[in-house]
């Protein structure tokens, strides 16, 4: 990319751009090297190539962003539910990345079998009907097994990885809010305070989140209002685990005076 470029801070690894011809904040970092039509370049094992160069790997501008509200009342109660929506915004899995490398995310406890010969990152042979500790993946040039040696060089965090990789889909839909309230109202209230009626409100927020993203509960946890690290409004945390997230709780009164 050439232009302008403005850094607006983030990790090491991957920070957030004022880039010329680009919405603000798009992430740049490592990425998979390409020719010039835009196909991935693999090396002889079958894994993507990465550039010498850094770059843009994602925009965690949303594609669209609402919300909803809705009202439900029956006699003197009445309950009413706020729903958000974020779309289409990009996320750097910082922290998978580096657990990854570590061999401690969860599915890298996983084990695969092979069910034809394949190789590993550095070019080992694993042969056909071997159980190994890893993944069966195609990048486009054929099945290749992600093992350690993988996770420990382009595949994860600390041995120069590609960033590129770890760019997922950060969109999510949560009930942001829920009211339930009561309004009393009688003649004997009036009488005796001069208060007309009376409502009473308690509030919640921050209720759950349904994520389009594919990890494990503990994992989802990306939506921008959590207290992680992040580049802009894509997610760099390198902590395993996340900061207390907010929930309040909140009484309100509504009297009128006659």
């Amino acid at each position: 990319e050439e232009g302008l470029t403005i850094n607006l801070g983030g990790l090491s690894a991957v920070n957030a751009r004022a880039l010329e011809g680009y919405p603000i904040g798009v992430l740049w970092g490592s990425r998979t090297l390409r020719d010039d039509a835009g196909n991935i370049v693999f090396d002889e094992n079958g894994f993507p190539e990465q550039d010498e160069l850094e770059g843009v790997i994602g925009d965690p501008n949303p594609d669209w962003q609402g919300s909803a509200i809705s009202t439900l009342s029956f006699k003197n109660f009445s309950l009413s539910v706020l729903f958000e929506t974020y779309q289409g915004a990009d996320i750097y899995a910082g922290t998978k990345s580096v657990l990854y490398d570590l061999g401690t995310w969860g599915a890298s406890a996983d084990e695969s079998t092979a069910n034809q010969n394949l190789l590993d990152f550095d070019g080992n042979v694993i042969l056909a009907g071997t159980t190994f500790r890893g993944k069966v993946h195609n990048f486009g040039a054929g099945p290749v097994a992600l093992t350690e040696s993988w996770y420990n060089a382009d595949g994860g965090f600390f041995g120069s990885g590609n960033d590129e990789l770890y760019i997922e889909d950060g969109s999510w839909t949560r009930l942001r809010e829920l009211t339930l309230s009561y309004r009393a109202s009688s003649d004997w209230l009036k009488r005796n305070t001069g208060i007309s009626s009376a409502e009473i409100s308690l509030t919640g927020r921050i209720f759950r989140e349904f994520q389009s993203l594919s990890r494990p509960p503990a994992w989802n946890a990306l939506a921008p209002h959590r207290a992680y690290d992040r580049v802009w409004r894509g997610e760099t945390s390198q902590s395993a685990t996340p900061r207390q997230s907010t929930r309040q709780a909140q009484a309100n009164h509504l009297s009128g005076i006659r």
